[in-house]
């Protein structure tokens, strides 16, 4: 007859640890991502552009058209902030381009070129919705 309270007492004891021990080992929660900070990066392209040039001389218009291209290639630096979902950001970027172009009547070549934007956005984990404008 004293095995059976025994026994309970051991069984409770068993459940008892288990439960412990399941609530001890559970994963930590899983970070929320942070899109604030800074960054910097490099590019590299291929750039084509259409010039359209009219002149006119006594009374006589004469149009021309000349494509432009070339190798283009850069660095960007920007900065996100992020409130909550909120994504807050600014990026600048600095191009050198052998762009050019040349004919009888048109001569052009853009050798460089600089951006400036600002951003707002919806951060969704390690997804960053958002939109850019600027000059």
């Amino acid at each position: 007859m004293r095995t059976a309270p025994v026994l309970i007492a051991v069984v409770a004891a068993l459940c008892s640890a288990q439960t412990a021990l399941a609530q001890d080992s559970q994963y930590p929660p899983v970070p929320f991502y942070d899109w604030t900070g800074v960054y910097v990066g490099a590019n590299l392209g291929y750039g084509s552009a259409t010039i359209n040039d009219t002149t006119t001389s006594g009374g006589v218009s004469t149009s021309s058209s000349q494509t432009m291209t070339g190798v283009l290639g850069g660095g960007q630096i920007g900065a996100n902030y992020q409130y909550g979902h909120t994504v807050f950001g600014v990026e600048i970027d600095a191009n050198a381009t052998s762009q050019s172009t040349s004919s009888d009547t048109l001569t052009a070549s853009m050798s460089s070129f600089m951006t400036a934007r600002a951003r707002l956005g919806f951060a969704y984990d390690r997804i960053h919705y958002y939109v850019t404008g600027g000059g």
